[in-house]
């Protein structure tokens, strides 16, 4: 019964993750500037189980669906962040989810607070004989303050690469709030300040014991220790203000007499 039970709530969770986005999310860095930009584009996703895709694009060569940390209701086999139907009416993956990757914008005359790129790489269907390696598509979501669910401007076919297309949306989403650095100042004081304290107390222990050994003549390691008796009753310290916390700070109702 209790298998059962794990069993179920193993498939529930797993549920629950599918239906959120895959990940929305992403910190970049320009190395250039020193800076790094937060970039939220969960505004670009809907659920694919529940809403129609918002992110569509119509031109001479047909319909683009595009959704982005997750796929598109399109009719895409399989099912892909972008799908693009022909005019011959077929359906083709350009990417596979599980490939996503959010960097840099990669769009000439682009500032890097201004927009994102997004690829996804490697979807491949079974007559996918003229991409072996599978369909690819590019994102650039540019800042665009007017534009809070996005729109889709352009969508051009790569002349290099037959198999990648590249999209450009604008949206709000496309404009990054800048952030601290990995790995900036903020941080390396942080080590600093930890590595300070775990030498500081390596020293007090190697000193103390040190005077204890020459001064005080102790011969056991637990004579050695300075400040014995306090290190020894901080168990039971500390166990009693845990217990003095629980019952609301008040004094005297958890002392064992």
């Amino acid at each position: 019964m209790k298998s059962v039970v794990f069993v179920f709530a193993a498939l529930l969770l797993a549920s629950l993750a599918a239906a959120g986005p895959f990940n929305c999310n992403a910190t970049v860095t320009d190395q250039s500037k020193s800076k790094a930009y937060m970039y939220d584009l969960s505004s670009l996703y809907h659920d694919p189980n529940g809403d129609a895709d918002h992110l569509v694009f119509k031109d001479l060569t047909g319909w683009v669906y595009v959704n982005l940390c997750g796929t598109t209701q399109a009719n895409c086999n399989p099912s892909s962040p972008v799908c693009r139907r022909g005019a011959t009416l077929r359906f083709n993956p350009y990417g596979d989810l599980k490939t996503q990757t959010i960097g840099l914008i990669e769009k000439d005359g682009v500032e890097p607070d201004q927009g994102v790129t997004v690829h996804y790489k490697h979807s491949i269907t079974d007559d996918n004989y003229l991409c072996s390696d599978g369909f690819n598509s590019i994102i650039h979501v540019l800042c665009r303050q007017d534009a809070a669910e996005g729109v889709i401007k352009t969508v051009t076919d790569d002349p290099n690469d037959p198999c990648t297309i590249t999209i450009v949306i604008y949206s709000k989403a496309g404009c990054g709030k800048e952030v601290s650095l990995p790995g900036s100042a903020g941080e390396t004081v942080a080590i600093v300040i930890l590595v300070l304290l775990i030498v500081g107390v390596v020293a007090y222990f190697v000193a103390g014991m040190i005077y204890n050994w020459k001064v005080k003549g102790a011969q056991s390691v637990s004579e050695m220790i300075p400040h014995r008796g306090f290190w020894c009753a901080l168990p039971g310290l500390v166990k009693d203000g845990c217990k003095f916390i629980a019952h609301g700070c008040k004094k005297g109702d958890y002392v064992s007499v």
